[in-house]
């Protein structure tokens, strides 16, 4: 009751409060150089601007765990309770329908809407309603940006190389990105420009849907190289190798090192980088563009064109030497992204299907060694492991290694397969007589 009263008289302050405001601009503009003359310099304008934008980020950020923020998000379980009924299909299609709408908004309104930016509908939605408004949102009610990002909504819908992120990057092309928009806010014109800002929007929609394609690897072997663009065209006949200019020591692809039913036409309009020709160490490099309307019509992807590049299947191989004494069947491996997963046999081709397992998901592929799964663990008998650490359920080490806690383990470095009472509990990893665990945080249940 009287949190209701609390609520009511908050609600009717704001009110009242806005009742009595004047209007304000609620984007002050940008540092236009060819505008009027700033009464301070522009380096001053620009890094004082830029500074206050990232700093009001960063604080942002810092408060996002307050009490304050948890009692404003308090209320997101009754809405979520009175929208249960609603099929999640048919939640997904309106964010991702709100997000694809906005899109065409900000592009339709910039290019034939009024040229005031206060006025135009789409320089608002761009920095008061996405740029302020939605970034705020996103603090107190959660991230929902994977859902109505536009262009990933559109990129569904698009092939892909299916590449996986690299994590040595990191979170830096992030950081990148934030601090490029600070600069396009404070310094460029944007901000007071529609057409301008719709015409950027669309060049980078452009390029990031619809333009040229570079593949590159620094690798000569050819599973990876011409196996990777056989699989790729073949599977999307609406992209087709460019021939790029040819300079001094750029070599043609090699298509004949693929067997002939893996073969498409023009693979030797790739560049191939030999050391001897070429500075560098070797590099394999190639142009395609989307010609046409997406093909709805894949081949299904035959086990050879799945088989791990050779880099990678010798990282499973010393896996399974030193921690099985068991391998499964080597046309049943396939690479999703990073994941290696044991594939049923005579599954058929699901590159078109949004699936969280692909089969049997065995661990996963990082710089320079091979990560067992949980689910490998769980998928195994005791005997199928050469180390394994024999628990049982009274045992105070079982309730140490649920724990999260180092327990001792005398025996040879390397991946252990931990058991109680015989049957499979998860994976341990063993360094000089002692055990870390390596298992879900969500099954730490003590």
């Amino acid at each position: 009751m009287h949190r209701t009263r609390y609520r009511f008289l908050l609600l009717f302050g704001a009110l009242a409060l806005y009742a009595v405001s004047s209007p304000a601009a609620a984007h002050a503009g940008s540092l236009n150089l060819s505008g009027d003359p700033s009464p301070i310099p522009n380096w001053v304008f620009a890094l004082t601007g830029g500074g206050v934008v990232v700093i009001s980020f960063l604080f942002t950020s810092l408060v996002t765990d307050s009490e304050l923020v948890h009692a404003l998000r308090g209320p997101e379980y009754r809405l979520h309770g009175a929208f249960r009924q609603v099929p999640e299909w048919a939640t997904t299609w309106i964010i991702n329908g709100l997000g694809v709408g906005g899109l065409l908004l900000v592009l339709i309104v910039g290019l034939f809407g009024p040229a005031e930016p206060l006025a135009n509908l789409g320089v608002l939605l761009v920095w008061v309603g996405w740029w302020a408004g939605y970034t705020m949102s996103t603090y107190l009610v959660g991230n929902t940006w994977p859902m109505v990002n536009p262009w990933r909504t559109i990129a569904d819908y698009l092939p892909s190389l299916r590449r996986p992120y690299p994590e040595s990057v990191g979170r830096w092309p992030s950081v990148v990105g934030l601090l490029a928009l600070v600069f396009v806010e404070v310094v460029t014109p944007l901000a007071d420009d529609p057409r301008l800002l719709a015409l950027v929007v669309l060049g980078y929609s452009i390029v990031t849907l619809g333009g040229t394609v570079v593949y590159a690897t620094c690798t000569f072997a050819p599973q990876e190289n011409e196996g990777t663009l056989a699989r790729f065209l073949s599977q999307h006949s609406d992209f087709s190798m460019l021939e790029p200019a040819r300079i001094t020591g750029f070599s043609p692809g090699r298509p004949e090192w693929l067997t002939p039913s893996q073969r498409v036409p023009h693979l030797e309009r790739a560049i191939r980088l030999w050391p001897d020709k070429f500075p560098g160490e070797g590099h394999f490099i190639a142009l395609m563009r989307r010609d046409g309307e997406r093909s709805h019509q894949r081949r299904p992807a035959s086990r050879e064109s799945e088989a791990l590049p050779q880099d990678q299947q010798s990282l499973f191989d010393q896996f399974v030497e030193s921690t099985l004494q068991w391998r499964p069947p080597a046309d049943q491996l396939a690479l999703k992204g990073s994941y290696l997963y044991a594939i049923p046999p005579g599954c058929p081709d699901l590159g078109n299907l949004n699936v969280l397992r692909w089969g049997w998901w065995l661990g996963e592929m990082k710089k320079g060694r091979f990560e067992p799964s949980h689910a490998l663990a769980m998928g195994l008998r005791a005997d199928d492991a050469r180390e394994r650490l024999s628990l049982s359920r009274d045992d105070a080490s079982t309730e140490a290694y649920l724990r999260g806690q180092v327990v001792k383990s005398p025996g040879r470095k390397g991946w252990v397969l931990v058991t109680v009472d015989g049957f499979p509990l998860g994976w341990g990893k063993r360094v000089r007589d002692r055990l870390k665990p390596h298992f879900p945080n969500w099954l730490r249940q003590f």
